[in-house]
């Protein structure tokens, strides 16, 4: 007997969804590192997996609008996630199962996130390396700028000694919106409550002169700052306070992408053997890559980041999630 297959539907992605959607990040992301020729990345951790579930459903629950899903009766095969804080938008994250790709699903859910890029001064997108999302994103109006990411060992001894570095604590948050509406457009807002459960939050404050890292394991995962002194004795505080991930020592294998933006939640962060990693390093970011370098890092090539109304703004090393 001849079967149909379902056609594929979209559907506002809620939190329930967080375990699918999770295991479909999971699945994408593996096919993509094959594609790529790149390592197998190792199994996740138990606490690897809550975490990418968690933001899942942080975000079906915080911007409901935003969040897509695409099912094939009941089989979640695609997820597109945006998020707009006041005048800025961001892509978070799109994805579409290997067995339905070439079948417009991620221009669906790509149209379907744009819904709300209307009237942002800046929107983002933290592109992998796929050829077909970089051409997606380019004839969806955004410009396409060239990104570095720097793995693998770390020369701590080449650190300098950066004053007036502290922990973070919720205390700091509202700064960190304030600075991130002047480089972005936008703060951030629930977001931080979200990014600070999984990161360490460093902050370099010097009267008015405020910056901040987020650090987690091994990946410097956000960087900003009023001025780029202070943004980049933020990057080496962030360094220094990185943990190694677990494997070979050596350079670093080419990245996976975080957060790739079509980013991707709790996977790619890091890879085996680096001491450090930081991501999404464009040309205004040339302070940070000056720092990384003298840090003994290396540089590889990252997908691009993708804009429409700005500039990369800087000092600035975005996070794929939050941005």
């Amino acid at each position: 007997m001849e079967t149909t297959t379902p056609t594929i539907e979209l559907a506002a992605l809620t939190p329930d969804d967080a375990v699918a959607a999770s295991d479909l990040s999971d699945r994408v992301w593996r096919a993509y590192d094959a594609a790529l020729g790149q390592p197998e990345r190792p199994p996740h951790s138990d606490d690897e997996v809550a975490r990418s579930r968690r933001r899942f459903a942080h975000q079906a629950q915080n911007d409901p609008d935003d969040s897509h899903a695409a099912w094939q009766g009941d089989r979640l095969v695609g997820v597109g996630l945006a998020r707009r804080r006041e005048a800025f938008w961001g892509l978070s994250l799109l994805i579409v199962d290997p067995d339905v790709q070439g079948q417009g699903v991620g221009r669906r859910l790509l149209d379907a996130a744009l819904g709300s890029v209307e009237g942002a001064a800046v929107a983002m997108i933290a592109s992998s390396r796929d050829p077909r999302a970089m051409a997606r994103y380019r004839l969806a109006g955004f410009r396409l700028h060239p990104a570095l990411r720097a793995g693998g060992r770390l020369d701590r001894s080449a650190l300098p000694a950066v004053a007036g570095v502290r922990d973070g604590h919720d205390g700091d948050h509202p700064r960190i919106d304030t600075v991130g509406r002047q480089l972005r457009r936008g703060g951030y807002g629930p977001d931080l409550r979200l990014f600070a459960e999984d990161a360490h939050l460093l902050v370099v404050e010097r009267g008015r002169r405020f910056a901040w890292a987020f650090v987690s394991g091994a990946d410097v995962a956000q960087v900003g700052g009023t001025d780029e002194e202070v943004a980049r004795d933020a990057l080496v505080a962030g360094l220094a306070s990185a943990e190694p991930e677990p494997g070979p020592a050596g350079d670093s294998q080419p990245e996976g992408d975080s957060e790739p933006g079509d980013s991707e939640p709790g996977a790619g962060d890091s890879q085996p053997g680096d001491d450090a990693t930081v991501r999404h390093l464009t040309a205004e970011q040339d302070w940070a890559v000056e720092a990384v370098l003298s840090a003994g890092l290396r540089l590889d090539t990252s997908g691009p980041i993708c804009l429409r109304g700005a500039a990369p703004p800087t000092p600035y090393v975005l996070n794929g999630m939050i941005f």
